[in-house]
């Protein structure tokens, strides 16, 4: 398993991304759900700035340095 397939991994949890989204004001669980009009307003904002950044970063430090060697092995 490589990083990358951890991320991929942990964003196809609904529930995870929802509560990291609750965690940290981020609304990644929405993108694709939302109307043009909101991800507008987002962008405008800022809202959306890094969120999958911040997404990485968390997957990184609680989800990767905590798998057991044996994950790594193909």
């Amino acid at each position: 398993m490589t990083f990358s397939d951890c991320v991929i991994y942990c964003s196809q949890n609904r529930e995870l991304v929802e509560n990291f989204d609750r965690l940290r004001g981020t609304n990644l669980s929405q993108v694709g759900r939302r109307a043009p009009i909101d991800r507008m307003v987002d962008e405008a904002t800022g809202r959306d700035d890094d969120s999958m950044g911040k997404f990485c970063a968390f997957v990184w430090e609680f989800v990767w340095t905590r798998l057991p060697p044996e994950a790594f092995e193909q």
